[in-house]
């Protein structure tokens, strides 16, 4: 009794809820549909809605159908358009209050249920692998379930934390600056301005930089490459332990230091260096010290020696001097003269403009006469009257007895012999 109601009862409802289904779908007042002539519209499905009778039912004879196939006809019916209905534990089925029906449209939790992946979250969690992520249930990197493939999943989309957001640990290189690195520039490049060890470029840090000439990684000034990443060189004011002997930073090869950063070596016969002298190479003279006279000389020291200069003037010969004040003067005949002493002159040389040469016919030295010059003597100069002078043979003396007195009888002569 109770299944011939329920099959009676779904035939009654199956032409009006089609109908409503139409109407809705095509969005048409079911009203107005009522009231025009013809034949009604097919119905048209709305998304997450169905038409379908879920097969027809079969014809059971004479336009009779099976009960059966009645009740599982209505079933499709109501469940297609939301019309709950009750079975019973003898397998019947009962209407429910006709309120329940609905729209016929699916409610948001009948198209994504809540906690499945793509819907949203229920507040006790989302499926089994897959976790919430902005309000929606999601199930891959950044759900915070650790799934094939990933090394990490924290559930967040902080990329620099302990778990990037493709969900790999973080290491240098991966293009994301982490905690502890000061750059990552996500590649292999060593010598641009982030290293491979996520650093920062620096001078010192051991590779060589856009605008460094070397980098040996350490600030050892005394080795091929500065601190400031300059390579050494000779004239930098920096001594190289392998190449230098000294390096004070200018091209002057005249002081402690040449520009070849080589000490001097006395005895290789060159000045260099701090050396005054070397061998025979003296720049500097007696005159350029102050002396009047004298050669310098250099030591094998390479110390100047002025023991060759003289000083004219201080009353002793030293030096180069031949003479120095009137003390001490050899005789002319010291020099091959026949009569004088020699003078010294002011730069301390020997004159011999005093000594005499007898015969040369001329008064020198200390010279009376010299064959006929008698420096100015006659016989009238001598008081005669007339007469001429003669010379002794040695210069010394004027032979007077060719000279006559005005009285003719005195003939009292005194001559001296002159030979």
């Amino acid at each position: 009794m109770l299944a011939a109601r329920s099959a009676a009862y779904a035939w009654l409802l199956i032409p009006s809820t089609l109908f409503h289904l139409a109407c809705t779908a095509s969005s048409i007042d079911p009203a107005r549909f009522e009231e025009e002539d013809g034949p009604s519209a097919p119905p048209v499905p709305r998304p997450g809605t169905s038409t379908s009778l879920a097969g027809d039912a079969e014809e059971t004879g004479e336009g009779e159908t099976d009960d059966g196939d009645v009740a599982s006809t209505t079933l499709a019916v109501v469940e297609s358009t939301g019309v709950s209905l009750v079975q019973d534990t003898a397998g019947s089925t009962d209407e429910v209050d006709a309120s329940t029906f609905g729209s016929g449209e699916p409610s948001d939790e009948e198209t994504c249920p809540a906690g499945t992946v793509g819907c949203a979250c229920r507040p006790e969690g989302c499926a089994p692998g897959s976790g919430c992520v902005d309000g929606r249930c999601f199930d891959g990197c950044g759900d915070g379930h650790l799934d094939p493939g990933e090394a990490c999943d924290d559930g967040n989309r902080v990329d620099d934390d302990a778990c990037t957001n493709a969900c790999a640990l973080p290491r240098c290189g991966d293009g994301i600056v982490q905690g502890g690195e000061a750059c990552d520039d996500g590649n292999r490049m060593d010598d641009d301005a982030c290293t491979n060890a996520c650093r920062a470029a620096t001078c010192g840090d051991g590779i060589v930089q856009p605008g460094e000439a070397c980098d040996d990684g350490n600030d050892d000034d005394g080795d091929a490459c500065l601190s400031t990443c300059v390579a050494a060189r000779c004239g930098d004011g920096v001594v190289q332990r392998a190449a230098e002997e000294c390096d004070d930073g200018n091209g002057d090869d005249f002081d402690a230091c040449p520009s070849d950063c080589r000490r001097p070596v006395c005895g290789d016969g060159v000045r260099e260096g701090d050396e005054p002298c070397d061998g025979d190479d003296v720049p500097d003279s007696c005159a350029s010290l102050g002396y009047v006279s004298g050669t310098l000389a250099c030591t094998s020291a390479c110390a100047l020696d002025t023991s060759g200069c003289g000083q004219c003037g201080n009353g002793i010969v030293d030096g180069d001097e031949e003479c120095d004040g009137a003390s001490g003067l050899p005789a002319c005949a010291s020099e091959g003269y026949d009569s004088g002493m020699l003078a010294c002159t002011n730069d301390c040389r020997l004159d011999p403009s005093p000594c005499g040469v007898c015969g040369n016919g001329i008064v020198d030295g200390d010279e009376v006469c010299d064959g006929d010059d008698f420096a100015g003597l006659t016989c009238e100069s001598l008081g005669y009257a007339t007469g001429e002078l003669a010379c002794a043979r040695n210069c010394r003396r004027v032979d007077e007895r060719h000279c006559e007195a005005d009285d003719e009888d005195d003939d009292d002569w005194f001559f001296e012999d002159l030979i």
